[in-house]
């Protein structure tokens, strides 16, 4: 009996679909003698598309006597390869992989020829007693791998535990558990295999344990193994973390595993930050020691030591998979999305090169950047400060070992800039050249005083209005508003009059209630009125009429499950349509998505009406709006020990670190629309999907539930081509336009203390904090209205 193809290679999909985006970086000229990285994750990064993120095309690897057996997802060649060689060479063919489309074949397969296919694929590849090994689940067999090619044992392997068997209306379909970290010794072949249960979230894992001689099975329970590597005689050297529902935190172990009797026994191992991203595994029998990876580190620990810095890797983290080796010459390797040597001298550690970035992220731009610099690996630090205050003292302290700060705040960036704290960016020329092309609002806020470029975007939003004009018209609301007086007016006659008979329609998206509203208006008036070193007036009747309007609507936290039913918060299951939204166009540009509100329906998900950017309110007639825009910036450490390279980062960010709405959204020259690549054979796909599908539905031989979903197939295929105007496009003529004429009046507000606010992290800071400490005593009850404008009045002006 067979069952499909492994769950666990699901990965292939996307290799299939983006093969085009593959390349192998060839073997990197390193600093120290043998380091080597062979098949690194693959970045496409181009300024006509977004970004897009690929693993590597390396499928697994295994090492034999010093040297690796590569297999990648496209060949079905094993390649080999061993330090010093400048590029691999191929080892032998393997079998052809099996027709992904299996992974959907019923349980049971009769046809001979997807039988035969299925009974040669491998599932893993494993070494160890001096041979190379190739394990097929599906038919439970095992054989070795030599320069002829793969030659199977007539052993049957019990397999039937490694599948799990769903059963659905029309039969069974099986699904390969995940197996990983394959090992071959004393004629045993072991490898993990998940134990994920349907109600169970757990990590551990089952080792399972076939006698290669006579297909015999026997199976250890861990407790919380994720990964395995040889140890001493008879033992595994075991890692893995688990939640302790009642400590609440994550618990990590490793420990010893006899394989023998199935006993772990715990080795005094330190408690680690972040260990759910160790990985690569390996113990160096010679020095005793235990090395392993995280946050692209390598670690040699010592029983009874604290460990030590052996290398630096330029792997994504948190690759538990990941398998690793220790090497003669003290070589370390580690095959997580490619094959990675370093050398593991602590000496040679030390004097490597590595940039930290306080509060950054990886992304495809920090992958992009380390696969052009094997040799400079990008650490994160996620507890770094965010105020200007807290990142002048790390710098004032000597802290030269961040080199580039990620800042959430544009006041933050201007109290740095102004102390002098902000590297000059000027000297990379592309990046200078960029900025220079932006608004000039966002010039304002990225430059010193003499127009240099102190920082460089690496995110990016804006706060207009959006309205759904259908649903405005239908419901007969009068012209658009332009001051809160209207606004909240028109609020009051909806639900007056119209809401209580269209419940599946609000006037307001979820997200608002009487608290937020308030909390929105405050912002707003304090960009309206505010103005660098003088006081604001929030006595003002304006002020005080508008928030005793909010208070009159009365606007009750909505459920949560709500938030998920808004037409402009899931346009592909909404539930409920909102008239008018205040952050529906938000990051416009930043997101591809938010484009189909402008341009109309997008038959590949749910239909959308045509939503439509106003101004935002102001708070008299006739007064020039003002539009919040954030920015996610980076700053180079001026004292960082690596300051060239840290600037070649901020250039790297320049050319590759906005996607193609964000900079349609920053520099006011592009207003070319930016058409899809390969929409037109896009367009004969979908003609011949149109096509066959009218042909198919000519055969008699349909049923009528078949008939039904081609019917279904047709219409969406017909929508799709009767919207090819609007589909043909990343960026259309439409938002671009409509962007520009709200974009003029962008400001950052980044001479406003009281709007201090870390965009992305929710965190008020300065007198923010107080400002919002009022809000909230306000909307709890504690104060009264008039008693809230006096104390912003006395403790913010």
């Amino acid at each position: 009996m067979l069952l499909m193809k492994p769950y666990s290679k699901m990965r292939r999909l996307l290799a299939a679909a983006c093969a085009c985006l593959l390349a192998c970086l060839p073997a990197a000229a390193l600093a120290a003698p043998g380091d080597a990285t062979l098949f690194a994750q693959t970045v496409l990064l181009d300024h006509d598309q977004l970004a897009w993120y690929k693993e590597g095309n390396l499928d697994q690897a295994v090492q034999l006597d010093g040297a690796f057996y590569l297999r990648t997802w496209e060949e079905n060649a094993l390649l080999r390869w061993a330090p010093g060689m400048i590029e691999p060479e191929a080892f032998c063919t393997l079998p052809p992989r099996a027709d992904e489309s299996l992974e959907s074949a019923p349980f049971e397969l009769t046809d001979p020829a997807q039988i035969e296919a299925l009974s040669n694929d491998i599932a893993l590849i494993a070494a160890g007693d001096g041979k190379l090994w190739a394990f097929n689940a599906y038919a439970g067999r095992i054989g070795e791998i030599t320069a002829q090619g793969v030659t199977w044992r007539d052993v049957q392997l019990d397999t039937a535990d490694l599948f799990r068997v769903e059963a659905y209306e029309d039969g069974q379909f099986g699904y390969l558990r995940t197996l990983t970290h394959p090992i071959v010794a004393e004629g045993v072949f072991y490898c993990l295999r998940d134990t994920y249960a349907e109600d169970s979230w757990s990590n551990r894992r089952t080792l399972m344990c076939w006698d290669i001689a006579t297909g015999a099975l026997r199976q250890i329970e861990t407790g919380c193994a994720q990964m395995i590597c040889p140890y001493k005689p008879g033992q595994f050297l075991t890692f893995g973390t688990d939640f302790d529902e009642s400590a609440g935190e994550p618990v990590s172990a490793m420990t010893v595993l006899d394989l023998a009797s199935g006993k772990e026994t715990p080795l005094d191992f330190e408690k680690l930050q972040n260990a759910y991203a160790l990985s690569g595994l390996a113990y160096d029998a010679a020095t005793d020691s235990v090395y392993y990876t995280l946050g692209r580190r390598v670690w040699r620990w010592v029983p009874g030591a604290p460990a030590v810095l052996a290398a630096y890797i330029p792997a994504p983290e948190g690759m538990t998979d990941a398998t690793a080796w220790l090497l003669p010459g003290g070589l370390y390797a580690i095959a997580a999305d490619g094959l990675y040597v370093r050398s593991a001298d602590p000496q040679q550690a030390a004097a490597a090169r590595s940039l930290t970035i306080a509060n950054g992220w990886e992304d495809t731009v920090a992958l992009g950047f380390m696969a052009e610099h094997p040799d400079v690996p990008l650490l994160f630090n996620g507890d770094a400060p965010v105020t200007a205050e807290g990142i002048a003292q790390a710098i004032a302290s000597g802290d030269g070992q961040t080199d580039i700060f990620v800042l959430y705040s544009m006041a933050e960036l201007r109290a740095l800039i102004g102390k002098g704290l902000a590297a000059d960016l000027s000297g990379a020329e592309a990046l200078a050249q960029d900025v220079a092309a932006m608004y000039p609002q966002v010039q304002k806020a990225l430059c010193d005083s003499q127009g240099r470029p102190m920082a460089y975007p690496r995110g990016f939003d804006l706060s207009p209005w959006s309205v759904n004009q259908t649903l405005w018209d239908r419901f007969n609301l009068g012209p658009l508003p332009t001051t809160y007086a209207q606004f909240f007016d028109c609020m009051a006659r909806w639900q007056a009059q119209y809401a209580e008979a269209n419940p599946h329609v609000r006037f307001l998206s979820a997200a608002y209630d009487s608290a937020s509203l308030t909390e929105l208006v405050l912002n707003d008036y304090i960009l309206q009125y505010g103005r660098p070193g003088e006081p604001i007036d929030f006595t003002a009747p304006v002020l005080r009429d508008a928030l005793a309007q909010i208070a009159a609507l009365n606007l009750q936290p909505a459920p949560e499950e709500a938030w998920y039913a808004d037409e402009f918060s899931d346009g592909y299951e909404a539930e409920t349509q909102v008239i008018c939204h205040m952050t529906a166009a938000r990051g416009l540009f930043y997101n591809a998505d938010q484009t189909q509100y402008l341009t109309g329906t997008d038959p590949e998900s749910a239909p959308v009406v045509e939503a439509l950017l106003v101004p935002p309110m102001v708070f008299e007639a006739g007064q020039k709006p003002r539009v919040y825009g954030q920015m996610q910036v980076i700053i180079v450490n001026p004292s960082s020990k690596n300051l060239d390279m840290a600037i070649q980062y901020a250039a790297y960010c320049a050319r590759y670190g906005l996607d193609l709405e964000t900079r349609y959204a920053l520099h006011p020259g592009m207003n070319e629309p930016a058409e899809k690549p390969g929409f037109e054979d896009e367009v004969r796909f979908m003609q011949a999907w149109r096509n066959d599908a009218a042909q198919a539905l000519e055969s008699p031989e349909l049923t009528d539930e078949e008939k039904g979903y081609m019917r279904e197939s047709l219409d969406y295929v017909a929508r799709w081509l009767a919207e090819q105007d609007n589909n043909r496009w990343l960026v259309a003529a439409k938002p671009i336009a409509a962007y520009r004429a709200i974009a003029e009046d962008m400001t950052f507000a980044e001479d406003l203390p009281l709007l201090n606010q870390a965009a992305g992290y929710g965190e008020a800071l300065g007198p923010q904090e107080k400002l919002q400490d009022l809000i909230d005593r306000y909307t709890g009850g504690e104060l009264g209205l008039d008693a809230l404008l006096q104390q912003l009045n006395s403790e913010l002006r």
